[in-house]
């Protein structure tokens, strides 16, 4: 295909992105996606136009479509043809500073008790009582059992009592939902080979049943992340459309989905700019960000910490006319950061940071 009939697709695709459809709408949130890779301008500007729009609805429904190409991004691969990927090349991400290594603090914490994971009872073996460390080969008499017996009830309901408590202090909304419980197992290996035959002895050996999860590969080009920055600007939209929805709400549930989902894909056009052109704005989209997003979600923040200390480490190991003055903003982010998630540690930063003191 020519990239004039991908500039002529953009339009049509994009008035489908919100039909009440699905296959429809994936139909053309894929079609969408994938011209963009070859007509990216025209797509930003399809975009932008919008989100800019006079028209309070046209501006919801802009964010909205955005949201579709969002939550769409991994339907693309598995409805191209066969071998696609050879075929169709994708820009590669153009951030050219790097994650500090190791990384510094936690991504998210694991979930406690996924409901979309196989419950697994817990066996009465593995049940450990502070009563019985050490056991001694007595006769246990009737009492003694049942003594025995309603430990073991009192721990497994100690158990149960400690993951409710946990399950209720969670917080759900942290994490993405739709990608962890689209977890599926497969077995290493063969799944038709039942074992292996020894030769000298006949013997089987066991299938290996280890599992491992899956995921699909996502397409989401930077000329699409280019819409984050009108949509955070639309943050201080305070208009309200006929049906009672606010502009800057739509766009925070949008941000937050998409901090939530996959942080580093989200700022990504953001984070290509910091080393080339239009810093100062890049810079002013951020602060924009966490000061209106009170408390980044886990992964959001890890994310954008450790952006942002490859970044300082970019600029002491290159040196820049603006060098300093680049990297006390970015220290300023990072002070923002860190003020608003006490999650992560100013203790566990201070190894990167000593190096720019000493130089």
């Amino acid at each position: 295909m020519s990239e004039e009939l991908f500039v002529d697709v953009l339009p049509i695709a994009w008035e489908l992105l919100l039909e009440a459809n699905q296959e429809f709408a994936a139909s053309a949130a894929s079609l969408f996606i994938i011209a963009a890779v070859r007509a990216s301008n025209q797509a930003s500007e399809l975009m932008h136009h919008g989100l800019q729009h006079s028209s309070i609805a046209f501006r919801i429904n802009a964010i909205l479509k955005f949201q579709v190409l969002w939550k769409l991004r991994y339907q693309v691969w598995p409805r191209m043809e066969e071998a696609a990927h050879v075929t169709f090349k994708v820009p590669p991400p153009g951030i050219e500073f790097t994650l500090p290594s190791p990384k510094i603090g936690i991504e998210s914490l694991p979930v406690v008790d996924p409901p979309w994971m196989p419950q697994v009872k817990t066996k009465v073996e593995e049940v450990t009582t502070n009563q019985e460390r050490h056991r001694s080969l007595v006769t246990a008499t009737k009492t003694r059992k049942k003594q025995q017996t309603e430990l073991i009830k009192k721990a497994l309901q100690a158990q149960d009592d400690k993951k409710r408590e946990e399950r209720e202090n969670f917080l759900i909304t942290t994490i993405p939902i739709t990608v962890q419980a689209a977890y599926e197992p497969s077995p290493v290996g063969d799944d038709h080979d039942e074992g292996n035959a020894d030769d000298e002895g006949g013997e089987t050996q066991p299938r290996n049943t280890t599992h491992r999860g899956r995921s699909a590969l996502s397409l989401f080009s930077s000329s699409l992340c280019s819409a984050i920055v009108q949509i955070i600007n639309l943050l201080d939209d305070a208009a309200v459309s006929d049906d009672g929805n606010a502009v800057y709400e739509v766009a925070y549930q949008v941000i937050w989905s998409c901090l939530v989902e996959d942080s580093a894909l989200f700022l990504r056009y953001v984070l290509e700019r910091l080393t080339r052109e239009k810093q100062e704005l890049m810079f002013k989209i951020l602060r924009h960000l966490i000061r209106f997003v009170l408390k980044l979600p886990q992964q959001g923040a890890f994310a954008l910490y450790n952006y942002i200390i490859g970044y300082v480490m970019f600029y002491v190991r290159s040196p820049h006319e603006e060098g300093q003055k680049h990297i006390g903003t970015a220290l300023s982010i990072l002070w923002m950061i860190q003020k608003r998630n006490w999650s992560i540690r100013i203790s566990a930063s201070e190894s990167p940071l000593l190096l720019i003191r000493h130089r």
